[in-house]
């Protein structure tokens, strides 16, 4: 059963793990500070290196030692109580009291909650479908400054409805808002929030901070910074100085309706600025406990981060996640998200009626605290980590197993795909395996859920040498997918330049 404590704002009892509170909408993130300083400064790096490894939520090694040398330093700032207790439980083990306070709301109140004992169940996502990401993400940066005017209130209804526009006029008025970003190894997409700010998915963001080409529908490229990012999330904004573009406007996630029309913009297997028609099937997907938006039209590798576009030509959604295993289902982000939570990435447009959409946020975050979707089962599938080629001009697969120990020899069967033809099946086997020191290197959401429920398990890595030469010469080329067989529907599959 999941745990629950009392709403800070409106006394309900709502689930540990929640973001907002089901009921009254408002914030449920809480901050947690310590209650004296630590003064002994090989304990403080012991404590620091223990709380860092709880993974995304805590700040860096350093900003922690940082905040735990002073009295009410903020260990962790915008977590969900769930997140905090593990925190604190962690903290009660050095002997370090501590304190638990509600984020300041709206109305910039925050409301105090002494931390006594959080006792929680078992660690949970949401059900899944078969998904596929790919990238890493940053790091979070220091946020921005808000960019759009918050609304005060919210009205009492929805705006009215007005006539919809076609795509072709829909694709005329945003395309020169949106960009193809691009890394050395990589193609995503974004679009303008304000004449310098875009927004895409933490995971388009080029590795390790490298240089961010952006290149806008004209052809015109500039150089952008990652300046935020929400691993939680997978949105990211990138500076762009000097654009001097028109911001796309936002609309609100929660006005959808079933069957609704949509268009979206993107670079689908590195075709940039290409626009497609779609609809909305389904308005909450439960992911990792966030509410996605199930969009029915051509999504693949390269969309991520694009807008979905309301019949008004507004901005309801971010491009994130693609079936793996068919062709024309996607899922977005509902925009609300990027102005919701402890954090936001930016201010709701005026006039922002979310009401709707808070109680799908909430229900996703108790959802996803509850279920353990049975399509992530990490500890029963492996993972498919990459490749290269190797002397004998073989492609040898990089693949993954979490296990307490070495697993044992496996045969692995891959297929080279282009779209949804299969080009070849390939076969190899796997005999030795290593384990992976530090963080997982697989995608930052699997990773860090990842790391907190699968506590007694490492990630092993193997590799399978197969025989690519053995596949219709006419037939390989760039552009396509290696897909291994009975994978973690996560991480399945890997593009191949």
């Amino acid at each position: 059963m999941t745990e629950r404590a009392p709403c800070f704002h409106c006394g309900e009892m709502i689930a540990v793990e929640a973001r907002v509170c089901p009921f009254c909408g408002r914030n449920a993130l809480v901050n947690l500070a310590v209650d004296a300083p630590v003064a002994d400064p090989r304990k403080r790096y012991r404590l620091a290196r223990a709380l860092s490894a709880l993974g995304p939520g805590m700040p860096s090694l350093s900003a922690i030692q940082q905040a735990i040398v002073t009295k009410g330093g903020v260990v962790a700032a915008g977590v969900t109580r769930a997140f905090a207790a593990r925190a604190v439980e962690l903290l009660e083990a050095e002997g370090i009291a501590s304190s638990v306070a509600g984020v300041a709301d709206r109305g910039g109140r925050s409301w105090p909650w002494r931390t006594v004992a959080l006792v929680l169940g078992c660690a949970a996502l949401g059900a899944l479908g078969v998904l596929n990401w790919k990238r890493p993400d940053l790091t979070p940066k220091p946020a921005p400054l808000p960019i759009r005017t918050a609304a005060t209130d919210r009205p009492a209804a929805p705006p009215p409805r007005t006539a919809g526009l076609s795509t072709k006029e829909i694709a005329a008025r945003t395309l020169p808002s949106t960009v193809s970003i691009r890394c050395p190894n990589s193609v995503g997409s974004g679009f303008f929030v304000t004449n310098e700010l875009v927004l895409t998915n933490a995971h388009v963001l080029c590795a390790a901070g490298g240089a961010i080409d952006v290149v806008r529908s004209d052809g015109k490229e500039q150089l952008g910074t990652a300046v935020q990012s929400d691993t939680h999330l997978d949105l990211a904004i990138i500076h762009v100085p000097g654009a001097a573009a028109t911001p796309l406007p936002l609309g609100d996630a929660g006005l959808l309706a079933v069957g609704e029309q949509v268009v979206v913009i993107g670079s689908p297997m590195g075709f940039e600025f290409t626009v497609h028609g779609g609809s909305i099937s389904n308005l909450s997907r439960i992911v990792f406990g966030l509410s996605y938006l199930q969009v029915e039209a051509k999504v693949n590798p390269g969309n991520s981060g694009g807008p979905v576009l309301n019949e008004r030509g507004e901005v309801v959604g971010v491009v994130s996640l693609k079936h793996a295993e068919a062709e024309g289902i996607g899922l977005a982000l509902p925009i609300n998200y990027a102005w919701s939570g402890g954090a936001p990435l930016l201010a709701p447009p005026p006039g922002a009626y979310s009401d709707v959409f808070d109680r799908m946020a909430a229900k996703a975050a108790e959802q996803g605290g509850e279920t353990r979707g049975t399509m992530v089962a990490i500890d029963s599938m492996p993972v498919l980590l990459g490749g290269y080629i190797d002397q004998y001009r073989r492609l040898v697969v990089k693949v993954g197993r979490l296990a307490p120990a070495p697993p044992p020899f496996e045969m692995v069967t891959l297929k080279l795909m282009r779209d949804t033809d299969e080009i070849c099946t390939l076969k190899g086997d796997v005999s030795d395996w290593k384990r992976q020191e530090g963080r997982l290197a697989i995608h930052p959401r699997l990773r860090s859920w990842t790391e907190g429920n699968e506590p007694d398990r490492r990630l092993f890595v193997g590799e399978a040498p197969v025989r690519v030469d053995l596949c219709p010469r006419e037939k390989i080329g760039p552009g396509m997918e290696l897909v291994l067989v009975g994978a973690n529907p996560l991480v399945a599959r890997v593009l191949v330049n």
